[in-house]
């Protein structure tokens, strides 16, 4: 089952993003939130396709914001998390700590669950 979160900065920024796939394509699709250095935007990126690239300018210059790079200060909570290491080898997790953020360039982005869980 995915679900959505909801990402929100200090500075004003406000966005959502997707995790995880459906009960139809969970094999295929793992939506996840990422950093598009080019557009320095948050995009949703499907981390299963063969090329990652930003849906607005189709650069592959794009990090999910589970990579120590776009991480701030670290949290205890786990926010979200999906399961992939069978196909990326590792879990896909956002906790309650502080992330960069792509409107003011601050690690003040927080990320909480959102309100959307399919199936």
């Amino acid at each position: 089952m995915g679900c959505s979160v909801e990402a929100i900065c200090d500075c004003g920024f406000n966005a959502s993003g997707l995790i995880g796939g459906g009960k139809a394509d969970f094999e295929s699709v793992c939506h996840f939130p990422a950093y598009c250095e080019r557009c320095q935007l948050m995009v949703s990126v499907n981390l299963l396709a063969k090329t990652l690239r930003c849906p607005h300018c189709r650069s592959r210059r794009v990090r999910s914001y589970d990579h120590p790079s776009l991480q701030g200060r670290t949290g205890n909570e786990e926010v979200v998390s999906w399961n992939v290491s069978d196909r990326l080898g590792r879990v896909l997790a956002l906790h309650d700590g502080t992330y960069l953020c792509p409107a003011c360039g601050r690690f003040t982005l927080r990320f909480s669950k959102g309100g959307i869980d399919w199936d």
